[in-house]
């Protein structure tokens, strides 16, 4: 920890995290690394994520290799490409089978919106009135009094058109039984929001006579989450989006041998369910359309034989390169940051003198707990680069004012 003669730097820590950083800051010390994102966004969200595909990556490295920064960053960078991105961190959310991830994107979702958005579009691409721009539940009473529609007739019209837009689209039938209730609901004039349906769609458990009104089996679970998941990516790129990006970090959680409070803990088996989930997410990536997942989290721990992912073969084997090369591969679905940095020493010097110039959100970086100013070879590149550069800023303006005095 550095002690200076300016109050707002006692207690800097040499290497604040990611997560103490904001959005601005995430995007004015952000370095591409062997233009990783670039690449991924040319040719994954430009193409093959957009044209109704989906993809499993993996990033890896030591603690402090850039995964949570780089993470943030992407998702901010699908977000500017118009994808939906939300972020996960398996710390804090349970992630041992799909139903699990479903309930920790559906919950960050605001389907409200989404539902808006798909009035807009049944009104505009199958009702046939695109000089339609107000909310969806003032169109009857637009039709009415602008187009002078009777309003039994219109209602009809709009229940066909409901389900028009939405047989056009490949969802799960209990899926598209909750929207067409919500978007007949929003169309006919009532602006409420339905408490059953959002329940039924953020994952929650409804009771069976109220599922039978809706016309529903079951609420989502381990067996149609999956089902589910793909509903939504394709409702969300229908309402006008790319695609969903969900970026989970901190996956190396399910490699504990102990148990830590506020963070979840999975047995073999349930570990093993985990891995197992992944699996079968790398297969079926071509039925998960619009769908791009980013796993990160610590190489050493994911890669260790017991509790890593050597200990599950079937997982292992698909996220093994084939062919081995010197050169890091951006197509492949196992990304080592620290190869990559290792690789790319302009970026790295650009890093450094992004660090060197004075870290954004000072106030907010300093309030990290100190981890002391060595950062020893166990770390990644990234944090002992950042701590050197911000000792050296440091020293240097406090040796500036001390001359000046």
């Amino acid at each position: 920890m550095i002690k200076t003669n300016r109050p707002e730097w006692e207690g800097f820590s040499m290497h604040p995290t990611a997560e103490s950083l904001s959005a601005r800051a995430i995007h004015e010390t952000f370095v591409d690394v062997g233009g990783l994102e670039k690449f991924w966004v040319q040719w994954y969200l430009n193409r093959f994520v957009s044209r109704g595909y989906g993809k499993v990556k993996f990033v890896v490295g030591k603690p402090g290799a850039g995964k949570t920064h780089w993470l943030k960053h992407f998702s901010q960078t699908a977000g500017f490409n118009h994808y939906l991105a939300l972020g996960i961190d398996a710390r804090k959310d349970r992630l041992s089978s799909i139903d699990e991830v479903y309930r920790a994107v559906a919950s960050q979702l605001l389907w409200r919106d989404l539902i808006e958005g798909a009035a807009l579009q049944v009104i505009h691409q199958q009702l046939g009135y695109p000089e339609f721009t107000g909310r969806g539940w003032d169109f009857l009473k637009w039709a009415e009094s602008e187009r002078r529609l009777e309003p039994s007739l219109a209602r009809r019209d709009i229940r066909e058109a409901v389900d028009g837009w939405l047989h056009g689209l490949d969802l799960d039938s209990h899926f598209m039984l909750v929207v067409r209730g919500w978007l007949n609901q929003l169309l006919s004039g009532d602006s409420g929001e339905p408490i059953d349906h959002l329940a039924w769609l953020n994952g929650g458990k409804i009771g069976a006579a109220t599922r039978r009104s809706m016309g529903l089996i079951g609420n989502i679970s381990q067996r149609n989450a999956r089902a589910i998941l793909a509903s939504t990516a394709i409702f969300i790129h229908a309402v006008g989006y790319g695609g969903l990006v969900i970026a989970i970090d901190n996956i190396e959680v399910l490699t504990a041998n102990a148990r830590v409070e506020n963070i979840p803990y999975y047995t073999r088996g349930k570990r093993e369910q985990a891995y197992e989930m992944m699996r079968q997410l790398i297969d079926e990536g071509p039925r998960m359309p619009f769908v791009f997942l980013v796993l990160a989290g610590d190489s050493a721990r994911l890669g260790e034989a017991k509790r890593g992912f050597p200990s599950y073969p079937a997982l292992w084997a698909r996220i093994q390169n084939e062919v081995v090369t010197t050169r890091v591969n951006r197509f492949s679905d196992w990304i080592d940051l620290d190869r990559l940095w290792d690789q790319d020493h302009e970026q790295l010097a650009l890093l450094a003198s992004l660090w060197e110039k004075g870290p954004a959100d000072l106030a907010l970086i300093s309030t990290t707990p100190n981890m002391g100013d060595e950062v020893g070879l166990e770390s990644g590149v990234t944090r002992r680069v950042v701590a050197s550069s911000l000792t050296k800023m440091i020293r240097n303006q406090s040796e500036s004012e001390e001359y000046n005095l």
